[in-house]
């Protein structure tokens, strides 16, 4: 709906459910302790592309194994949610997966550097530097 003021503007107005009401613009800013901050969003071609990215991964740039593949996905679902494979560590996520503990290190070693990646179940970044890695 295109409603005229008499002033000859346009008033600022949303629809809630059947009726139009008055809105504005708040400084939001301006208030101690207070900050209105929009939630960040990604077009779908950067989440698809990310996808991308990690599916590469997952298959070892085209060069996969079935056991390898599957490796890597749990290892992948682990980064992103360890409480769902019900293991807070490497350690016992290599035993879950009936790997050595280098083997799941390695796996964990190619994603973070990969993509940068940190969790609170990975070295932090501080902790890979000053580890000299």
């Amino acid at each position: 709906m295109d409603r005229r003021e008499h002033a000859g503007g346009r008033p600022n107005t949303d629809r809630v459910e059947d009726q139009w009401v008055p809105v504005c613009d708040f400084p939001y800013e301006v208030i101690d302790g207070f900050s209105h901050t929009d939630e960040k969003l990604y077009p779908i071609e950067k989440f698809s592309d990310a996808l991308r990215q990690i599916s590469t991964w997952m298959v070892n740039d085209g060069k996969y194994q079935e056991r390898g593949v599957v490796d890597r996905a749990i290892v992948f679902a682990w980064l992103m949610s360890p409480e769902v494979m019900d293991c807070s560590t490497q350690a016992q996520l290599a035993e879950r997966m009936n790997l050595s503990r280098s083997q799941v290190n390695e796996y964990i070693k190619q994603f973070t550097e990969r993509f940068n990646f940190v969790c609170g179940s990975t070295y932090t970044e501080r902790q890979r530097k000053a580890r000299g890695a």
